[in-house]
């Protein structure tokens, strides 16, 4: 039979999908940004696939987020333990938004994937930011203190690599609202 014939009839399918569409206001409105306070990541005993975590993992994080002007990166870490590393307000990047609705800040999600120097990656985690802005609520502004140990709550999610929950990572990060634009 001639492969441009066929007895059957177009196959036709309708799915609904949610997207992201930012829709700048036209109007001004309140500047919202993020401010990252400091990030620690702890290992579980399932770390198949991970170097040894030693001060020369130098262990650093790659930002992503479509509401980014653009990718950002981090200092490498220098409190690096057996299965825990923290980053501190210090070493952590600038997250510049071009979205500064709060509303659509909230419904972003900030990706995180750690890597060593020779960017072999150690994990990542997906943060919906509205957690965290919320999360954050009650203790604005609160940074480390004395002894550089976390003043705020956070918000904790699962650290995975290849598709497997290797720790936790705790994102310590405040919503600031700043002048009308």
């Amino acid at each position: 039979q001639d492969i441009r014939t066929s007895d059957h009839r177009p196959v036709r399918a309708v799915f609904d999908i949610a997207t992201s569409y930012f829709s700048p206001p036209m109007q001004s409105t309140a500047i919202y940004s993020i401010k990252l306070l400091g990030i620690q990541v702890v290992l579980d005993g399932n770390t198949d696939g991970i170097p040894p975590l030693t001060p020369f993992t130098q262990p650093r994080l790659k930002l992503y987020g479509n509401f980014l002007e653009g990718n950002a990166e981090s200092q490498p870490s220098t409190k690096v333990a057996e299965n825990k590393i923290e980053w501190l307000r210090s070493e952590l990047p600038q997250i510049v938004p071009f979205v500064t609705q709060k509303t659509i800040l909230e419904g972003s999600h900030l990706h995180i994937s750690i890597v060593d120097f020779k960017s072999t990656s150690l994990g990542q985690a997906t943060i919906l930011l509205g957690n965290v802005m919320k999360a954050q609520d009650n203790q604005p502004g609160q940074d480390v203190d004395s002894s550089n140990q976390m003043q705020t709550e956070g918000y904790t999610v699962d650290l995975t690599l290849r598709g497997q929950r290797v720790g936790s990572m705790t994102l310590h990060a405040e919503g600031i609202q700043g002048t009308q634009s």
